[in-house]
This record gives structure tokens, C-alpha cells and sequence, in this order.
């Protein structure tokens, strides 16, 4: 891809070549600021890797979001821009493809390292991204990532990795479907339990309002409750919607 005859930025033929090729960078492995995570990921049928929490949280962020239909593939570490074709040398985080083929470029940040400077920046990349048909998005820690977020997709994942009875997991489906919306309390006086419940949210066969911290009134149904494309790859979540806000 970085050879002067290779195909262009943000072209299908592009797009092509970023999931035939391996992560252009490796991740570092533990450090004294990051651990390195490592998972299966089945929809893309290989190993994934994140540096640091934040990544590993967004990288759970984007199987969940595959599983739900929002984007069709993804990658970490996908691409390297050249400086003769981008006008600099930048190695963005995770490259996300929507159903209707739309690129999303996606940047992992942490809110309060993020200076005006560095905002500029960003404003910069996205402006040179939209130049070759690729929307930039920036996630932080704070939006779309923010704490009960990160929780959520940690135990949702956590769990459907256990050893839990699929045949649980169709009784929870078919008890919140029959009743449409059931709190947590409901739902624990009726036998089930957290594991439970979180496995079959990863499965998408049951939701909750992921942005928000668990109560005893949490509501469980059977349909979406928050607005998940737009949280993760609306407008609002560009490089420049949550400084100007």
C-alpha cells in the first residue's frame, strides 16, 4: 500500500487491500501506561489486539456494533497514510465499513490529553479524510466510551464467553419478550440472573440503555433503547462535534 502504484485512499480496490494485509503496526505489548489485550474475534475469524483500556473497550465497541448490524467489517491498526497522497504520516486506530460501504476512520483519545493544538489537528485529519470520501471519527473516554459504557461492553463480553446454557438465554428472551420492558428487579425475583442477563444483550436478543449505570429500575425489553449508530458513528462523535460543544 505504499508504493506509488498502489490503489487510492478510500477506493474499493483500497478497501480491498487493508483487510487482505495485517495491522500495518504491531501493538507494544504491557507497558508502564498500557497492557496489551488480545481477543477472538469470530466475526472476523482472526486474533484482534488493543493498546491500552480505552482501545480495548472501542474494539469491543465495534464487535457489538458488527453484531448488530451497524457496521459490516472492521480492522485495528489498518492502514498507514502516505505524505505524498495524505500530506502527512498518521496510523489511525480502527477502520470501520458501514453497510452501505461508507469508511469510517476511527481515533481513540483520552479527553484530557486532548489540547487545543491537538484539536486542531484533528480538525485537520478529518478535513483530509472527507477529501477521500472517509468520515473521521474520534472516540474518547468520555463520549462515546464513557464509563458506564465501557462497563457494559466489558461484562456483555465477559459473560458470553462463560459456560452459560443457551437454553437460559432463550427463557430471558422469551420472558422479556412476552412482557415487553422489565427492570432489573423484575427480572432477578423471576430467577435470572446478571450473567445471564448481560450474555443475551451480547447476543443482541435483549437490551438496556448501555450509557447508563445500572439500577434496580433498569429497564430490559426486547428492542433498542439507545440510539447505537448515532452514539457510535454519528455526526456528534466527529473530530470536531465534541470540542465545539
Amino acid at each position: 500500500m505504499e508504493t506509488v502504484n498502489s490503489p487510492e485512499m478510500g477506493t474499493p480496490a483500497w478497501l480491498a487491500v487493508v483487510f487482505k494485509t495485517p495491522p500495518v503496526r504491531a501493538n507494544k505489548g504491557q507497558s508502564k501506561h498500557t497492557q496489551y489485550h488480545q481477543k477472538i474475534v469470530p466475526a472476523m475469524n482472526r486474533m484482534m489486539g488493543a493498546q491500552g483500556r480505552t482501545e480495548a473497550c472501542a474494539l469491543l465497541a465495534l464487535e457489538y456494533s458488527q453484531k448488530l448490524g451497524l457496521i459490516r467489517q472492521f480492522k485495528e491498526q489498518p492502514f498507514k497514510t502516505l505524505e505524498a497522497e495524505f500530506g502527512s504520516e498518521i496510523y489511525p486506530d480502527f477502520l470501520a465499513v458501514r453497510p452501505s460501504g461508507q469508511i469510517l476512520v476511527i481515533e481513540i483519545k483520552t479527553e484530557r490529553f486532548l489540547t487545543h493544538s491537538k484539536q486542531q489537528t484533528l480538525e485537520h485529519n478529518r478535513e483530509r479524510f472527507e477529501a477521500f470520501r472517509m468520515e473521521y471519527l474520534v472516540w474518547t473516554d468520555k463520549k462515546p466510551l464513557n464509563h458506564p459504557v465501557r462497563h457494559h461492553l466489558i461484562n456483555m463480553n465477559r459473560f458470553a464467553g462463560e459456560d452459560i446454557p443457551q437454553e437460559l438465554i432463550q427463557r430471558l428472551e422469551s420472558h422479556v419478550t412476552k412482557h415487553k420492558a422489565l427492570n432489573l428487579t423484575a427480572l432477578f425475583e423471576a430467577g435470572f440472573t446478571l450473567d445471564v442477563i448481560y450474555s443475551a444483550a451480547w447476543a443482541g436478543k435483549v437490551f438496556f440503555p448501555i450509557v447508563e449505570a445500572f439500577s434496580a429500575n433498569t429497564k430490559i425489553t426486547p428492542w433498542r433503547q439507545d440510539h447505537l449508530e448515532e452514539l457510535f458513528f454519528g455526526s456528534e462523535n466527529s473530530s470536531t462535534g465534541w470540542w465545539k460543544s
